[in-house]
């Protein structure tokens, strides 16, 4: 694809940040809707010494975090009660600070450790910004039903591609990348379909967070039948899509899923095993398949995720405090610059070990932990029963979707960072609007 000429990313830019700064948040959330959750390849193609993609949800990210920045400077008022990873969140910094230098120290690439410092560091604080600028709630009506209408479709789009091919992929809008690697690769060669995400792997990962909020809310919700039926085209658009995706790791995360619902859900036990028996054929039968024909027609018998836990261990007792930001680590063990974002290891969880060590690594994990545990323990406070099962059904997700950053490195590219930490602090938000209602009041 042809980089993107300099005069039209300043014209989006400014539009970009006329938008942010002279609106209301409810009609920023609208965009942040569209480029992050629907389309969060739309954008533009731009060069550092290596092509990136720049998806105008970054933009608009960047400019809401300018915003809040400033309104936490000249802006005398309220701020956001209930952030569960605030009192963690500053080791972490000291983290990531220590990764910075380290990854100086190592002779990382410059401009690889900007975008590094940016993925794993500068964008955990988007979290905090969506708790303050995005807590009321009319922003809270526009995110749930727009993401919602954003699962269905995403998923109808990714099934259509497999229909009608590549013609109806939009370049620069439903794809966007510094080459046709995935295209050719993943779609058209395994017939994997990307969706508008560019990537199966991406998209299985948000579409286990919309399958599970569809399931919570049509088992638990209350919704009238009509609402009911579209809930239902939903989650069965969403589990067609992830079936085409081809993700196993998504297909794990369906069967898990469908545990986790069942035990809320199914009160008799004997209820357990045909629910488990059925969940195993239709979601885990499919990876068993998929190793046998690969076993068959290739003679490969092996996949490389089952030595990611000695690649682990090998990493851990070499470079326990990671190699820093802006460095990789060649076949023989030995650091050298990032020449890009998109060398390293295809594990999440391994990746950021490689980066930040174990000390950022185990960080990280813990402030997972506090907000799944922070989601959970506050479904009690929330009286509306349909966003009660909305936070439960996301969470729910959200704990399934770490079956695919375990399995890929799915976090730092378009439709991964930006949409975690936006729903995290939505969810959050939701939890907090109910749980600090009479401090509110007061």
């Amino acid at each position: 694809m042809a980089e993107t000429r300099l005069d039209i990313v300043l014209l989006a830019f400014f539009l970009v940040g006329g938008i942010v700064f002279f609106t209301k948040p409810w009609f920023s959330m609208i965009f942040l809707l569209i480029f992050v959750f629907l389309a969060p390849r739309a954008g533009f193609l731009v060069s550092m010494n290596w092509k990136y993609p720049l998806p105008l949800g970054y933009m608009f990210v960047l400019f809401l975090m300018a915003r809040w920045s400033l309104s936490l400077l000249f802006v005398k008022r309220r701020r956001s009660a209930g952030s569960p990873i605030g009192g963690v969140f500053p080791f972490y910094i000291i983290a990531s600070v220590l990764a910075i230098a380290i990854g100086v120290i190592n002779g990382g690439d410059l401009n690889t450790m900007a975008l590094e410092t940016f993925i794993y560091f500068l964008a955990f604080f988007i979290f905090f910004m969506v708790l303050d600028l995005f807590d009321n709630e009319r922003c809270v009506k526009v995110f749930i039903t727009g993401s919602l209408i954003c699962g269905a479709l995403i998923s109808l789009y990714g099934i259509l591609l497999l229909v009608f091919g590549q013609s109806i992929l939009v370049e620069y809008v439903t794809y966007n990348s510094s080459s046709y690697k995935a295209l050719l690769g993943q779609f058209i060669a395994n017939r994997r379909t990307i969706s508008s995400y560019g990537d199966p792997n991406t998209l299985g990962a948000q579409l286990m967070v919309f399958a599970s909020i569809f399931a919570s809310l049509l088992l638990m919700g209350k919704y009238r039948p009509a609402s009911r039926i579209l809930i239902f085209i939903g989650l069965v658009l969403t589990v067609l899509c992830i079936y085409f995706a081809s993700s196993r790791a998504s297909l794990l995360g369906l069967f898990v899923l469908s545990v986790i619902l069942a035990m809320t859900r199914v009160k008799k036990l004997w209820f357990y095993v045909p629910i488990f028996a059925v969940s195993y054929f239709i979601f885990l039968e499919p990876i068993r398949k998929y190793y046998e024909h690969r076993i068959y027609t290739t003679g490969i018998t092996s996949d490389m995720r089952i030595t990611y836990l000695k690649l682990f261990l090998d990493l851990f007792v070499r470079y326990p405090f990671g190699v820093g930001f802006g460095c990789n680590i060649d076949p023989e063990w030995r650091i050298i610059p990032a020449n890009n974002i998109w060398v390293g290891f295809n594990s999440f969880y391994i990746h950021l070990l490689s980066r930040v060590g174990i000390q950022g690594l185990a960080i990280f994990c813990f402030m997972l932990f506090l907000i799944i545990k922070y989601l959970f323990t506050g479904l009690r406070y929330i009286e509306d029963n349909n966003t009660r099962y909305y936070v439960f059904g996301a969470a729910c997700g959200i704990i399934v979707q770490q079956f695919n950053f375990l399995a890929n490195n799915v976090y730092h590219v378009p439709g991964g960072m930006l949409n975690f930490w936006i729903m995290c602090g939505m969810l959050t938000v939701m939890v907090n609007r109910c749980r600090y209602k009479e401090e509110r009041i007061s």
